[in-house]
């Protein structure tokens, strides 16, 4: 125990002296070491530092995070509105036209036989009217005989040209107005008797007309062809 603690007094007198050896050469060499310091610029060196001693380095300044804002999403584009069908134009109904009806009529035609007479046939004929039978039954006689009736030998001695004006019945009298081209007959008088006859008879049929009035282009004439045949006054059956 003694030992141990002489070899520690030793120890620290050795530190000690080393000590103190190393100031002494300090001490001794101290003008060649600050020359040589001098001379190395060290001695400007610690005297800047001490002077200005360097700033702490700050942290650097973390960067706020930027606030996450409301996500600015556009809105979805509205699809447009789907396009309405067009309503299919509905016309309105046609107004129920005038009720259509037919009638047996007779029209007067001629036929010429073999021994060379000539009379008035009456031809029955199936007329269809809306509301003026007689009307429709003279324009029927105007146009002529039909096929079947010409393969039978029926005539008209009216002239093909000659178109119904109008009709009109007034106290028992007809006023039939007719075209121009009624005026002539090639077959002269007894032609214009028998064309004449053809328009009387076929009128006389309805018990509304007893006499018959022609009226030429809406006119009133004196006489019909160059024969003359008056007809400036109302005609019966009788009248010819």
């Amino acid at each position: 125990m003694a030992r141990k603690k002489k070899q520690q007094g030793f120890g620290v007198l050795f530190w000690i002296a080393s000590i103190l050896v190393v100031i002494i050469v300090y001490l001794w060499n101290r003008p060649t070491i600050l020359k040589v310091m001098e001379n190395t610029g060290f001695i400007e060196v610690v005297k800047e530092k001490i002077a200005s001693p360097t700033p702490p380095t700050s942290s650097p300044t973390p960067t706020p995070p930027v606030a996450a804002g409301p996500t600015h999403t556009s809105p979805p584009t509205p699809s447009p509105p789907p396009t309405p069908s067009p309503t299919p134009h509905t016309s309105p109904p046609p107004s129920p036209s005038a009720t259509t009806r037919s009638r047996t009529s007779l029209l007067y035609f001629v036929q010429v036989f073999d021994d060379g007479r000539v009379e008035l046939v009456p031809v029955k004929r199936r007329v269809t009217y809306t509301d003026a039978p007689l009307t429709a039954t003279l324009d029927a006689l105007l146009h002529g005989p039909t096929a079947g009736e010409l393969s039978a030998g029926v005539r008209s001695l009216i002239p093909p040209e000659t178109r119904l004006l109008g009709v009109r019945v007034e106290n028992g009298t007809a006023y039939i107005n007719i075209s121009e081209s009624f005026r002539f007959n090639p077959l002269g008088q007894e032609g214009l008797v028998l064309q004449l006859k053809q328009i009387i008879y076929t009128a006389t049929e309805f018990p509304t007309v007893e006499q018959v009035q022609l009226l030429i282009e809406g006119k009133t004439v004196r006489y019909l062809g160059p024969e003359g045949i008056p007809i400036d006054h109302p005609l019966s059956r009788s009248s010819l």
